[in-house]
């Protein structure tokens, strides 16, 4: 954007990337594309942080239709951030700032930040689910989106090793509940750009949301024919994760990744779970400025 300064970049650039930020994905770990949220970085290397930046470009990702389909489902979606100091947005995508610093979706900032620990508050919109996205919901009706407010605590022990951790919560008691998450991750990076991420982690939540998500109400069960099932609070799924990021000089990111996950619990037991293990694809590619 040649002669545009700071502000005029973020406002541009935000047009594209509300259609993505902060929405929930109805498929993959609980970072939405396979790999949890938070990746190592390396703060000592590299240049000083640039005051503003910024990323934008497109994402493929494969995974199963919902949580528990036996279907797969393929989506292409813009994704990027813009960060201003300790603020960003962010939209759907594994991209990292310049320093390889990682982002959660939606509106975010940072609250703490020291050498080894991060504290940080995001808003973001979680997308619900469509009864159309797959023939499996027919009956089910739709899950209404909301407004989530996450806490994320994020602490690296040595170089290369992350151990996470977040609470969500929705702000407008549409879906009900709480959700947590906790993993842990390991980087190697190859220098030029390259880097390699494994990562693994469960995730759990309350009454509320495992209800909405994976229970059948005597409604629904009249509708669709599942049988009537209340889900109980407890853990709701494990995942792994390899990811492989690549960048091309300083304006273009690149990375890949492959996931597994698998339903367990009260998740893994309802009757909308077809396939309680599931695998997902991704891949995306971005210009930086």
């Amino acid at each position: 954007m040649p002669g545009a300064g700071p502000l005029g970049r973020w406002c541009a650039a935000s047009a594209l990337l509300v259609l993505g930020v902060g929405v929930e994905p109805a498929f993959g770990a609980p970072g939405g594309s396979g790999a949890p949220a938070d990746e190592p970085h390396d703060t000592a290397a590299g240049p000083p942080e640039p005051v503003w930046e910024g990323a934008i470009g497109l994402i493929v990702r494969q995974g199963a239709a919902y949580p528990g389909s036996a279907l797969r489902h393929t989506g292409i979606r813009p994704g990027g951030f813009l960060r201003w100091g300790p603020y960003t947005v962010t939209g759907a995508g594994g991209f990292t700032t310049r320093r390889n610093i990682d982002l959660d979706r939606g509106f975010g900032a940072e609250l703490l930040r020291t050498d080894a620990l991060r504290l940080r508050l995001n808003l973001r919109q979680d997308g619900g689910r469509a009864q159309d996205r797959s023939p499996e919901l027919a009956g089910m009706g739709d899950i209404r989106s909301t407004l989530r407010a996450r806490f994320s605590l994020r602490w690296e022990p040595e170089p290369g090793w992350v151990l996470t951790g977040a609470s969500s919560l929705d702000l407008l008691g549409r879906v009900g509940g709480y959700g947590l998450d906790a993993g842990v991750s390991r980087q190697w990076d190859f220098g030029h750009g390259r880097r390699l991420v494994l990562s693994a982690g469960l995730t759990g939540a309350g009454g509320g949301y495992m209800q909405t998500w994976h229970g059948v109400t005597p409604e629904q069960a009249a509708r669709s024919g599942y049988p009537v099932y209340r889900a109980a609070d407890g853990l709701r799924s494990a995942y792994g994760a390899a990811s492989y990021r690549h960048e091309f000089g300083r304006e273009w990111s690149s990375y890949v990744e492959a996931s597994a996950s698998r339903l367990v619990g009260p998740a893994a037991r309802s009757p909308l779970t077809r396939r309680a293990g599931t695998q997902g694809l991704g891949a995306g590619l971005a210009w930086r400025f």
